[in-house]
């Protein structure tokens, strides 16, 4: 039994997209900030994840440097070498799944931003396959996904998986909303860093 998704960006609070089923592809709504997000909930734990001073920071001149040249014409195509540097240094590798060829056909779907995740229903977790298509191991897979609207074949993946998709699909949907320079700069550094811990199974 198959049951809808949940739209993941909203306004105001914002559940873990790990609570609730995670939609891309069909909502229009600006992603709340994680950097903002981040200052709230770091605040409240004793060893914060993400310097809260802004002086703590250093910007790297040269990622910089291409990302101001990406702002003056922001497109996704990776022959900007801001874009290139992005899909070589972080998406590449966190795409980088045994199953390649699948893979590849989530990065497209990605791009196209016409990929739907979910959570498993619970009562359905029993019968769930329990090996990873993407990472093509066993592993318990508690989430699945689809590629686009006409394509009813589910693909059931790994928490790491899942994760992987989940911070690259952040990633770029972001950049389809960023306004402001300065802070866009941070939110792309900080979403970076999720697809890097994404990637080493965090």
């Amino acid at each position: 039994m198959n049951f809808p998704g949940k739209k993941i960006f909203q306004r105001g609070h914002r559940k873990s997209p790990s609570d609730f089923d995670l939609k891309y592809g069909r909502d229009t709504t600006p992603p709340s900030s994680p950097l903002k997000e981040s200052r709230i909930n770091d605040a409240a734990t004793s060893q914060p994840q993400f310097p809260l001073d802004p002086e703590c920071w250093e910007v790297d001149p040269v990622v910089h440097k291409e990302f101001i040249m990406w702002k003056q014409n922001p497109v996704l195509d990776q022959s900007d070498p801001f874009m290139q540097r992005i899909y070589a240094e972080d998406i590449d590798l966190c795409m980088a799944f045994p199953n390649s060829t699948l893979a590849h056909r989530v990065q497209r779907a990605i791009e196209d931003n016409d990929v739907f995740i979910e959570e498993v229903n619970p009562r359905q977790k029993s019968s769930c396959p329990k090996k990873c298509v993407l990472l093509d191991v066993p592993r318990f897979c508690k989430y699945r996904f689809r590629l686009g609207e006409s394509d009813d074949t589910w693909y059931y993946i790994s928490q790491l998986a899942r994760n992987r998709i989940i911070a690259i699909c952040d990633f770029l949907n972001y950049l389809r909303y960023i306004k402001l320079v300065h802070d866009m700069y941070w939110e792309i550094v900080k979403l970076r860093r999720q697809m890097a811990l994404a990637r080493l199974g965090f």
